[in-house]
């Protein structure tokens, strides 16, 4: 993730059954918000986009995916308030 966007350069792949075991923890759909939970990057986020490539993708345990319950909130109105929250607690 850089710049509040997935970045596929680069991206490693694995193998199918590696890929499934893992997807069924991240399941990301278009719209999903994912976090970087753990090192260096900590709080980097981005929104999934409307690609055929997000349904393909999949993470490490250090990435957090947050799936929105449209009912109650938008995917960019909970990454704005997650990125504030991040900014208050980083000053």
């Amino acid at each position: 993730m850089r710049s509040n966007t997935l970045i596929y350069d680069g991206a490693r792949q694995i193998t199918e059954d590696d890929f499934l075991e893992t997807h069924r923890r991240t399941d990301l759909r278009s719209g999903d918000i994912c976090m970087v939970n753990t090192g260096a990057t900590i709080g980097r986020m981005s929104i999934a986009p409307n690609k055929p490539t997000t349904s393909k993708s999949t993470f490490q345990k250090s990435v957090a995916v947050l799936k929105p319950k449209a009912e109650v909130a938008t995917s960019y109105y909970l990454y704005s308030l997650l990125k504030m929250r991040l900014i208050t607690l980083s000053n």
